[in-house]
């Protein structure tokens, strides 16, 4: 098995994801977005509970002509101890 710097599994068996997600574009193809995510991995089903991470966060998105750009900055809420008070992605596509 292979953990992150807090003690989590970075792979498993089974995953609980959670996404929910306000959007906003305009014409030109420029776009907005606030989001809820929560979920976590775990070893098995067996293993599986309620001990989900939470995320907040907003981001900005551009329809391209090869593709939907995001940027993203999360906050994490009840951070670990050591853990960042944010996250930026850049992403390509819609995630769902």
């Amino acid at each position: 098995e292979f953990f992150d710097d807090f003690g989590d599994p970075l792979y498993g068996q089974a995953v609980i994801i959670f996404n929910q997600e306000i959007r906003y574009r305009h014409h030109s193809g420029l776009g907005a977005a606030f989001f809820y995510d929560g979920g976590n991995v775990f070893d098995s089903v067996k293993d599986m509970s309620f001990d989900l991470r939470h995320v907040l966060g907003g981001g900005i998105r551009y329809a391209s002509p090869v593709g939907l750009l995001r940027l993203d900055l999360g906050f994490p809420l009840f951070r670990k101890p050591g853990e960042k008070a944010y996250q930026l992605f850049f992403s390509f596509g819609q995630a769902f």
